[in-house]
């Protein structure tokens, strides 16, 4: 029964980790895409500013 607890332990750990894991690429996709989007607005206003 211990050895049986344990691994269904260590497969949740490491599910979880798996999660976290698939969770930071999303916040990583989504902070390059805000970054993105902000230099792109940065370059708009610029060339709005040298017309």
């Amino acid at each position: 029964e211990d050895r049986s607890l344990k691994d269904v332990v260590a497969c949740i750990q490491s599910s979880l980790a798996h999660g976290l894991k698939l969770g930071n690429k999303q916040v990583q996709k989504l902070a390059i895409h805000h970054l993105q989007k902000r230099s792109e607005l940065k370059v708009k206003c610029e060339l709005a500013g040298e017309k």
